[in-house]
């Protein structure tokens, strides 16, 4: 796995949404993670000095690791299927207090309710389900995180509608087709909108081809959670500069 913020005409765009991220970003504890035998991870946030557990960290603190942070953000995680958003999203609960909006469940429901009243589902009518409940979300908890795949313009331009673009942190998960394939065929599928190889090739190559501006890249072939949470250092040392 890789991580890299992006420079250029972003750099300026993010340098202009003023201190929003460097505020939400600036209320997590660094981070440090090492791997140990069995790929557990063993972490530690520091706090004016002092090294505290996470489960010491999270009590300490009232449960939710960001709460402290004045801004209110919306991750938006982007990628294709089994690019590993899911599990970034997760990790991003687990350890920061960020509550994860999964929407995969809504969408099977969606279609299951489609094929009992033989219908087909939409892009529109699926959106009109789903947003109440995502906005809900948003609005009892300061930080929410969720995820698109990005292969539809409707879709992302929903989740990017749900808030003001200064509260919005955007981050392209990259994962090269052949890996996603095979992550893919590996999960239950009955844990997932059923989607055959083609559809599956065709949203990989309309998620690469999105063009939405990110604030933070993850190249996620060889996935480790330790450089989710330096990135996330990263892009708030360089708003912070």
């Amino acid at each position: 796995m890789s991580v890299r913020r992006v420079e250029g005409p972003l750099a300026d765009c993010v340098a202009r949404r003023g201190t929003g991220h460097a505020r939400f970003l600036g209320s997590l504890p660094r981070w440090s993670g090492r791997k140990t035998r069995g790929d557990n991870l063993v972490r530690s946030f520091e706090s004016d000095g002092a090294s505290e557990s996470y489960e010491d960290a999270r009590e300490s603190r009232g449960g939710e690791i960001c709460e402290g942070s004045a801004a209110r953000m919306l991750i938006v995680l982007v990628g294709p299927k089994g690019s590993g958003k899911t599990h970034i999203g997760r990790f991003l609960e687990r350890s920061f207090g960020v509550h994860f909006f999964h929407v995969e469940p809504f969408w099977m429901a969606y279609h299951a309710e489609c094929a009992a009243c033989g219908e087909s589902p939409t892009v529109e009518a699926g959106m009109a389900k789903i947003r109440p409940l995502l906005a809900e979300a948003i609005s009892g908890h300061h930080h929410v995180c969720v995820e698109t795949t990005g292969a539809s313009g409707e879709i992302v331009a929903g989740l990017m509608g749900l808030a003001p673009r200064s509260e919005i942190l955007v981050v392209r998960v990259r994962v090269p087709l052949n890996v996603c394939l095979e992550r893919i065929a590996g999960r239950d599928p009955t844990d997932q909108v059923p989607m055959d190889l083609e559809s599956v090739r065709a949203i990989h190559q309309l998620s690469e081809s999105l063009e939405l501006s990110a604030d933070i890249e993850i190249e996620n072939t060889d996935p480790d959670d330790s450089h989710v949470a330096r990135s996330f250092a990263r892009l708030c040392r360089a708003d912070r500069s």
